[in-house]
């Protein structure tokens, strides 16, 4: 008897020892959990598996990757399955710090942009993730001009835009800002962006000898070079008469 219940103790150990083993990826269940190869999300706190969705990376914490396997280890959660190096995966707008610098959203911004009822002559600085006139503006009338008006289905950080509005609304955005953006107009009238993320003063860039047309609050403001002038700065978030 006391042989038996020696056995039954050491079968227990064993049982134990194998529950407590970590999972390696071997095709093998090594935890003893009846799962074989999987990850513990520490999110989630569910196994997942390889390929599949998970988080949790270094520093990052709750950073999202997939899970990634290699022989005789455990599996991991993964940025950049296949790759040597978490890092290059691209910082997107989602309050997580994806390419794990240590540092959240660093290449975002959050804008506003306010329209009156009625017609407003304005542009997006910012580079969209989904660019389409109905994501960002809704069902609304827009109008652009390059050489000759249209009615654009996409926004480009590089144009001014007519938006006619039912009413009265603040839209908000958080996407990736534009960086060295340089407006780039041909011969005669363009309708195009500000370059700038902050308020610029027009004779202090390369534009000083343009004429610039702005309409803001339902006014139109001039800047005509050596002349008393309405505008006299660049502003993110309005479209600007160039020529």
């Amino acid at each position: 008897m006391a042989a038996k219940l020696a056995l039954v103790g050491i079968l227990i150990l064993l049982g134990s020892a194998a529950i407590a083993a970590p999972e390696l990826c071997n095709s093998v269940d090594d935890d003893g959990d009846g799962l074989i190869d999987e990850y513990d999300d520490p999110i989630s706190g569910n196994p997942v598996y390889v390929g599949q969705a998970c988080n949790g990376i270094g520093e990052c914490g709750n950073t999202p990757g997939f899970v990634e396997c290699f022989d005789t280890s455990t599996a991991s959660c993964d940025t950049n399955p296949g790759g040597s190096n978490d890092q290059s995966i691209t910082e997107i707008c989602n309050g997580l710090d994806d390419n794990c610098n240590s540092q959240t959203d660093e290449a975002c911004l959050n804008f506003s942009l306010h329209l009156r009822k009625g017609w407003n002559l304005v542009s997006i600085p910012l580079n969209m993730t989904n660019s389409s006139v109905k994501n960002i503006f809704g069902n609304i009338t827009i109008y652009s001009y390059n050489n000759s008006w249209s009615m654009p289905k996409y926004i480009s950080p590089k144009l001014g835009y007519w938006v006619r509005a039912d009413k009265s609304a603040n839209i908000t955005l958080f996407e990736k800002k534009i960086k060295g953006q340089s407006i780039a107009h041909a011969n005669g009238w363009s309708l195009v962006s500000s370059p700038f993320l902050e308020e610029t003063y027009i004779n202090n860039t390369a534009l000083k000898n343009s004429t610039v047309f702005a309409f803001v609050n339902s006014s139109w403001l001039n800047y005509i070079p050596n002349k008393i002038n309405t505008l006299k700065k660049f502003m993110p978030g309005y479209g600007y008469w160039i020529r």
